[in-house]
């Protein structure tokens, strides 16, 4: 990692030289450069690469996708670091940009749905999450399939959202498709299988 950091920083550096200290080549650069720093840990450093990289891109009324997806990593950012105000407000600005677009990126819309529906499970706040992941859940659904990693992944998050607000009957129907879907991506041995399976069982007890 420290000889990534050295090569984006030389990059980021000659792409100021060509082009200038605001072209979109640049922010490209800042947002390399933050993922790195958020690879290593180093998240202050990853926050102010992003925070610069989404002042440029707004600057130069960049695409959408580019200035919602550095509000993405923004947020992500934050959130690791325990600033869920600032979290929330980043996502919901990305999902804001992203269901504005005529022609909506699904992909991204999903995982922007997704981000947020987890940061409010993060604070404690299922109720404000699970109409999140649903619609995540079914643009995912449309999108991927049934039976694709990024699917399956999002039932289970959903799975166990739904047995948290007291939902035992969708989360049984959640967790046993996700199981089964689990099972076919990616074997019964698999840890999310596992994590399937047994929120599963902690349904059962309960109902």
């Amino acid at each position: 990692y420290p000889k990534a950091v050295s090569t984006l920083e030389q990059s980021l550096a000659i792409t100021k030289e060509l082009h200038g200290t605001e072209h979109l080549e640049v922010a490209t650069s800042l947002n390399n450069l933050g993922l790195i720093h958020k690879t290593q840990g180093n998240y202050l450093k990853a926050e102010k690469a992003y925070k610069l990289a989404l002042s440029i891109a707004e600057k130069q009324k960049s695409s959408g996708n580019q200035i919602a997806g550095t509000l993405n990593n923004l947020a992500g950012v934050c959130a690791i670091r325990g600033d869920y105000k600032n979290a929330e407000m980043y996502y919901q600005q990305a999902l804001g940009i992203f269901e504005k677009q005529w022609r909506p990126d699904q992909k991204n819309l999903a995982a922007t749905l997704y981000m947020l529906g987890q940061l409010y499970m993060q604070t404690g706040e299922p109720n404000k999450a699970e109409p999140l992941m649903n619609r995540s859940l079914d643009i995912r659904e449309k999108v991927y399939g049934n039976n694709h990693p990024k699917t399956v992944v999002l039932q289970i998050s959903l799975g166990m959202l739904l047995g948290q607000i007291g939902n035992y009957i969708e989360a049984e129907q959640m967790l046993m498709q996700a199981l089964h879907s689990s099972e076919d991506v990616f074997g019964r041995n698999h840890p999310y299988t596992a994590v399937a399976n047994n929120n599963l069982g902690e349904v059962y007890r309960v109902i």
